[in-house]
């Protein structure tokens, strides 16, 4: 297990929570594939079909979460969405290169490297005030 959800921040809406704990078990699941890919195994269309949900995935959590700050007002929307769009880009950039040649040496570097020190501190950061705004607005 590449991240655990126990020692993952929280934020104060639970629904992004929950959000983050899906995409958690979704970057666990390619970075076993991508140990499994390493060690010789056959799990490219395994591995695509994951990546390609966690793409959809993200992308998915991102417009929830930017339509929810365009809905509130929430002034440091444009910050939080370029940062949205730069991650996207890079996980689509990534996808986009291992489809292509097969080749998983950037993904690896990205899954086990990049994306959880990003995550955790873009969810400690930006979704921690993001949520705590939006928790004024919102009922759970």
């Amino acid at each position: 297990m590449l991240l655990d959800k126990e020692q993952f921040p929280s934020v104060a809406l639970q629904s992004m929570n929950a959000v983050h704990h899906e995409e958690i078990d979704l970057i666990n699941e390619i970075a076993a594939l991508v140990k499994r890919k390493s060690g010789g195994e056959d799990v490219q269309a395994t591995l695509n079909s994951a990546l390609e949900t966690f793409l959809s995935h993200v992308r998915e959590h991102f417009a929830s979460e930017e339509a929810l700050m365009v809905k509130h007002q929430f002034t440091p929307y444009p910050v939080h969405k370029q940062e949205h769009d730069r991650v996207l880009n890079e996980l689509q950039g990534l996808y986009d290169q291992f489809k292509a040649t097969s080749n998983s040496e950037a993904l690896e570097n990205y899954i086990f490297t990049v994306i959880p020190g990003w995550m955790a501190q873009h969810v400690a950061t930006m979704d921690f005030v993001t949520a705590r705004f939006l928790a004024h607005y919102l009922e759970e």
